[in-house]
C-alpha cells in the first residue's frame, strides 16, 4: 500500500459493498476494500505498524546523485 500523505489529505467513503480511501490532493491515488477485507485490514493494522517501525529502524540513510549532480541524502 502506498502512503497518502497527511491524515487530513485522506477521504474515506463507506458503502454497504466497499470502503474506499482516496487522496484529496491526488485523486488518482485510491485504495478500495471489500467490507470483509476492510475488517481484516483494520484488525492487522497494529502488526503492520510494528513491521513498519522495525523496517524504519533497520533502514539507514542512503546517499544518491540526482540529475543535477547534487548529492542528496534520503531515507
Amino acid at each position: 500500500m502506498f502512503s497518502f500523505g497527511e491524515r487530513q489529505d485522506r477521504e474515506l467513503a463507506i458503502t454497504p459493498d466497499e470502503v474506499t480511501i482516496t487522496s484529496k490532493a491526488e485523486p488518482n491515488k485510491t485504495v478500495k476494500f471489500t467490507v470483509n477485507r476492510w475488517a481484516l485490514f483494520t484488525a492487522i493494522i497494529p502488526a503492520i505498524d510494528e513491521e513498519a517501525k522495525e523496517l524504519n529502524r533497520k533502514t539507514g540513510h542512503v546517499a544518491y546523485v540526482n540529475t543535477s549532480a547534487t548529492v542528496t541524502t534520503c531515507r
